[in-house]
């Protein structure tokens, strides 16, 4: 056993972490909190105590806070109103207490280079396993309990919990145990008592047959996981992705790989006639929009609200600063003289053809602008069209004008009339900055 965390701790290099325990007081936590004082790694124990057994909660609350004080071991104690906790946000007690236990842990690991332990051993996992099977899952569901994750360590997670139960015994460790996992009233403790059973008389060695399953299973899936995050990097950084690193990819994949913009099983067959359809289709799900355009796919929040759809921006004196759409606008004046240094998303403008007020607003049908050396105007629409700019970005574009005249399409054209000439005085110039 004390082998077994040693190497453990040393995989996830967890040495010189301060480290907690989340410690129930039940025999998998007491066992856990013995072992890694003979490793001597000192350790901090957080006990929640949800008032879901009346005394005996307070009971084994005080065998927590006795062997703390007895050992010189720092502990926390947490109370909840489980109940109540659980009436209001319509959860079972189960799912109430997790959420409760884990948003208190959660504060301990806001600091740098810490780590909770946990006490699941390998019958939870295979607990675990067969209700996730039970109420229906996907592979992810079929891996269980991860050894690690997001500063969570399980280092028992491989041992039995007869030989966790066989070590206390030899060791002489008290533990409390909970009177609540011997009723059969969870499905938890049907599979624990009855259905495992069983199922262990089948087979010989069950619990190293299911302990290699779980081994394999998180193999393939952390190889899976891989390429998701592959595909993911080029979502982020683009902000889109080509249709042809998804489109033969397998329909599981394609839900995990979009799982965060809420696309599920059921839409999987729309989403992929979404792929083959013409530039400019939409696909929707609960939570955002996706959008064809062209070889590629780009997604956007449907709470994405644009301050210039409805309304616009006046302005009526330079130098200001202007936040619209998350996206900030610096106006100023600078005079000839000065270096001026062209950038991609700036414009400069010959400062004295502007009247005031200047107007900021999203484009809309029918919009003109005599783009730089032409002699007539242009459509906005056919201007953002020929640059192959996506619905989602049309939607966003604004324009500046002045006197009823557009003088520069955002970080597209700026307008003939006021380019700057050998006989410009005085230059507005416009800086876009984006977040």
């Amino acid at each position: 056993m004390l082998r077994h965390i040693k190497t453990f701790i040393n995989t996830y290099h967890l040495t010189n972490k301060t480290i907690y325990l989340a410690c129930s007081g039940g025999v998998d936590s007491m066992v856990l909190s013995h072992c890694l004082q003979k490793l001597n790694l000192k350790h901090t124990l957080l006990h929640c105590n949800f008032k879901l057994r009346g005394k005996d909660s307070d009971k084994d609350e005080n065998f927590i806070v006795e062997y703390a004080k007895k050992h010189k071991i720092e502990y926390h104690i947490k109370t909840f109103n489980t109940k109540q906790y659980c009436n209001t946000n319509h959860l079972t007690i189960q799912e109430g207490a997790r959420v409760l236990r884990y948003d208190w842990f959660k504060e301990f690991l806001k600091a740098e280079n810490t780590a909770l332990f946990t006490a699941h051993h390998l019958d939870d996992q295979i607990e675990t396993f067969f209700i996730n099977l039970l109420r229906g899952t996907g592979l992810k569901g079929l891996t269980g309990i991860p050894n690690q994750k997001n500063k969570i360590y399980r280092p028992l997670l491989n041992i039995s919990k007869n030989d966790i139960l066989i070590f206390a015994k030899d060791k002489n460790i008290a533990y409390k145990e909970d009177q609540s996992n011997l009723s059969d009233k969870y499905l938890r403790n049907r599979l624990r008592h009855q259905h495992i059973p069983n199922l262990k008389k089948e087979t010989n060695n069950f619990n190293s047959k299911m302990n290699h399953l779980f081994e394999e299973l998180n193999d393939i899936d952390n190889y899976l996981e891989q390429q998701i995050s592959n595909l993911n990097s080029i979502l982020k950084q683009n902000k889109s992705i080509d249709i042809k690193h998804i489109f033969n990819l397998p329909n599981f994949l394609t839900v995990r790989l979009f799982a965060f913009y809420n696309l599920n099983r059921k839409k999987i067959n729309e989403f992929n006639k979404f792929l083959q359809s013409q530039t400019g289709s939409v696909f929707k799900t609960s939570t955002h929009i996706f959008l064809k355009d062209r070889d590629k796919i780009v997604i956007q929040n449907k709470s994405a609200q644009f301050e210039s759809d409805n309304e616009s921006i006046i302005i009526h004196q330079i130098p200001i600063e202007k936040n619209i759409n998350q996206q900030t606008y610096k106006l100023s004046i600078i005079e000839v003289k000065d270096q001026i240094k062209f950038e991609p998303n700036a414009a400069f403008i010959d400062a004295d053809k502007i009247k005031f007020p200047i107007i900021i607003r999203k484009w809309k049908k029918g919009d003109k602008v005599q783009p730089l050396g032409m002699r007539g105007k242009k459509l906005v629409s056919n201007i953002l069209n020929d640059k192959k700019i996506n619905l989602f970005d049309k939607n966003k574009q604004l324009v500046f004008e002045s006197d009823k005249e557009i003088f520069w399409l955002v970080d597209n054209v700026v307008s003939e009339k006021f380019k700057i000439t050998p006989q410009t005085k005085r230059i507005l110039f416009i800086e876009h900055i984006k977040y």
